[in-house]
């Protein structure tokens, strides 16, 4: 009888839930449709939109597409997933989409598939093998090997895991089932949520193979971070929307000095808890134990010496699609920097687990103290305890190291020395010391790096790039959405939102037709850096 209440109960709710979510999402399609802004055609016929990712945010920058377009008169296809069917069957109907196509419907050889995934981990010593692996359509392995560790949710991939044949065999048929739907459609533009590991990535390699437009709708820190995916290098690429080398360092003085205020601003913001994304509130936001250096010395029961702390990363969170180049995944760049921590007996190093694990119901604080803790009679080397106060580690810290963490801009702009181990997404950008190579990052450990950074220069060049990175042109004012992560309760406000910044969401219309139509990959930057409100 409790089992059969428990099962109407959440029933209940769940059909609220749907109804309440088909009332908003239809007052989205209706506001953007109703927006009275630029008329200009668009020459894309017949669309597919991936429906991979249930998201309320995704769908208002759906629409917004769909309006900067003026796509409601073009033939609309729905591409559905695995995850969140029927919410997400919901909102193409809501949105007068044409036609479903349905990824769990494609037919496909399973018995081929399953044969070439036993013949790839057969011909496999070792993960390194992975990124040598021959995929179909020349697909590229370094996206396989994100998705796979995602799938495994381990440190790194052991080849000899039982798990990884039904996994491989999974990523490898959705291979098969994107060149499928791209064949027999022929779309002139793709929509889609994200371009990260081979789940979402092989959509628009076979997109890009089948000559098809590809706009990646992606949004993160309360912005639009849309991607324009116009070669198949790009995939290999790093997806975040930095300005190019180029870009960065010919800016004119006025420009300068409106990012260093900018980025200024945000430092002001996130250091007193003030931003929104989902790093900020596992990191940031929560109370902690404020720590000075007595405090640290004390932790390890040692005398004075200098603090280096490392900040790791959440290890399978699709590392090349950060960019990484130097090393094979996060656990074989720990690995090196452990070794070399060990060795260095004259400083005191600390390791940081990454926030964002406390999604995902763990703390990876207690496996780097797993990792630490097999190397006997080690006293210099300890974990951050997670109670301890983000803003306190900053400024008890002498020396900092990252792979490609967002620690490497944020440390340099309160100049502080940090070590970037990798090029990775920023590392062009002139702050930090970076480390070019395996054997340069290991020569780094080794040495006093922290003399070869001019921290005046790398202060600076770090506030402009946070200031390009985080923030929006001065035209769209306080506009700012809710964090993708706050899922179903961006619902709550949207009415409230879209009434709010109809003038906003107009002007980024007018500016977003200007983008398609021009040469810039990331709209964020082609927007800060490119586009001047007519």
């Amino acid at each position: 009888m409790k089992k059969l209440i428990t099962y109407w109960f959440v029933y209940y709710f769940q059909l609220i839930n749907y109804f309440k979510n088909f009332y908003y999402k239809k007052y989205i399609y209706f506001f953007f449709k109703n927006l009275d802004s630029s008329k200009k055609k668009f020459n894309f016929n017949k669309i597919l939109i991936d429906g991979f990712w249930e998201n309320p945010n995704y769908w208002l920058r759906i629409n917004l597409v769909l309006k900067a377009l003026n796509l409601y008169d073009s033939k609309l296809f729905g591409l559905l997933g695995k995850h969140s069917r029927q919410s997400v069957k919901q909102s193409f109907k809501t949105f007068n989409f044409d036609k479903l196509i349905d990824t769990q419907k494609v037919i496909i050889n399973q018995k081929q598939i399953y044969q070439k995934a036993i013949q790839l981990i057969k011909n496999s010593h070792s993960n390194k093998d992975i990124l040598q692996w021959k995929l179909p359509y020349n697909f590229p392995p370094t996206l396989l090997y994100d998705s796979i560790l995602k799938e495994l949710g381990t440190p790194n991939i052991d080849i000899n895991n039982p798990l990884l044949i039904t996994i491989l065999t999974k990523l490898l048929g959705e291979i098969e089932v994107s060149f499928k739907v791209f064949s027999k459609y022929n779309f002139s533009l793709y929509l889609c949520s994200h371009s990260i590991g081979s789940t979402y990535g092989c959509m628009i390699w076979a997109a890009i193979k089948n000559k098809v437009k590809v706009l990646c709708l992606y949004g993160d820190f309360g912005g639009i971070r849309f991607i324009n995916y116009k070669s198949l290098s790009q995939l290999t690429d790093h997806m975040c929307p930095v300005p190019t080398k180029k870009e960065f360092f010919t800016l004119d003085q006025n420009s300068q000095n409106i990012f260093l205020e900018k980025g200024k601003d945000y430092l002001s913001d996130r250091l007193n808890s003030k931003t929104t994304d989902i790093g900020a509130k596992l990191a940031i936001h929560k109370k902690k134990e404020q720590i000075n250096k007595s405090d640290i010395f004390k932790y390890f029961k040692s005398q004075q010496k200098q603090i280096i702390t490392v900040y790791t990363h959440h290890w399978s969170d699709y590392p090349h699609s950060l960019g990484l180049k130097n090393f094979l995944d996060f656990k074989e760049w720990f690995d090196i920097t452990l070794e070399q921590a060990i060795k260095s007996k004259e400083y005191l190093w600390l390791f940081k687990g990454h926030p964002i694990s406390e999604k995902y119901k763990y703390s990876s604080s207690k496996i780097l103290n797993k990792f630490i803790e097999k190397n006997k009679n080690i006293h210099h080397v300890k974990t951050v305890p997670d109670n301890w106060d983000w803003k306190s580690l900053l400024d008890t810290t002498d020396y900092f190291i990252t792979c490609v963490g967002s620690i490497g801009f944020e440390a340099s702009a309160l100049k502080k020395h940090v070590l970037i181990s990798d090029i990775g997404w920023y590392g062009h950008l002139g702050f930090g010391k970076i480390s070019h190579s395996k054997k340069d990052y290991v020569k780094d450990l080794q040495s006093k790096w922290w003399n070869e950074i001019d921290l005046d220069i790398s202060y600076e060049n770090a506030l402009k790039f946070m200031g390009i990175y985080y923030s929006n042109p001065d035209w769209l004012s306080d506009y700012v959405f809710k964090d993708d992560s706050e899922q179903n309760n961006i619902y709550i406000n949207v009415k409230d939102f879209l009434n709010s910044n109809s003038n906003n969401l107009v002007r980024e219309i007018n500016c977003l037709q200007n983008w398609v139509q021009s040469n810039s990959v990331h709209y964020h930057i082609f927007k800060n850096l490119h586009y001047k409100l007519k």
